[in-house]
């Protein structure tokens, strides 16, 4: 018998392969509407800059400005990735 009649698998039915497709059936709310995430995560920015530069500052003013400026970023920057990239 020659050699080369060992059969090798198929790429499309390894199980790396099935996992991979399984997880573009379920994608997440930002990946669905990433502008209105975007527009969302500046929105977030604004209002903490707003916060901290209008007004009498007082500490709870300046932790509820901090939190929305790191939701902000952190929303902004995923919206970010999941924009469709044009080539």
């Amino acid at each position: 018998m020659s050699t080369g009649k060992h059969k090798r698998k198929k790429v499309n039915n390894s199980n790396k392969n099935k996992s991979l497709k399984n997880a573009d059936k379920h994608p997440g709310v930002i990946s669905k509407y990433p502008q209105l995430f975007l527009f969302v995560g500046v929105s977030l920015i604004v209002t903490g800059i707003c916060l901290i530069t209008i007004g009498i500052p007082n500490n709870a003013k300046i932790g509820l400005a901090m939190l929305s400026i790191f939701f902000g970023i952190t929303t902004a920057i995923f919206a970010n990735s999941a924009l469709p990239k044009k080539q």
